[in-house]
């Protein structure tokens, strides 16, 4: 029964743990994924700085990737905001393939079969 209920409590952690550095949704929630065009097939290495907001491409038709440009005009996909808050000092890598479960972040999904064949 103990176990049980720490097994909860982790979960809850790791839900608050990944809330408070990403999002908790995915491309997914609000477009299918047939909608999206995968612009890499691996993540793209950025440096993002302390305080300022970005925009991630989520339909992948940016020609400035992995950030938008507003080549998502007419579809229902829109990019991602977030804004850094705090400092990171290492490169951040955004994801390319468009089918993370944590944008803008990439979670490795781009080494998945599925997306390489693509």
């Amino acid at each position: 029964m103990i176990h049980v209920h720490v097994t909860r409590l982790l979960r809850r952690v790791a839900v608050f743990a990944r809330a408070a550095h990403r999002p908790l949704f995915s491309v997914s929630d609000y477009c299918t994924k047939s909608d999206v065009v995968m612009a890499a097939k691996q993540p793209f290495q950025v440096k993002l700085e302390l305080n300022k907001t970005y925009f991630w491409c989520a339909c992948g038709k940016s020609k400035k990737q992995p950030f938008c440009d507003s080549s998502h005009r007419g579809s229902k996909i829109r990019p991602i905001k977030f804004t850094i808050q705090e400092a990171v000092e290492d490169d951040s890598f955004l994801c390319g393939c468009k089918h993370t479960g944590s944008p803008p972040y990439c979670d490795g999904t781009h080494a998945t079969y599925l997306v390489q064949e693509n």
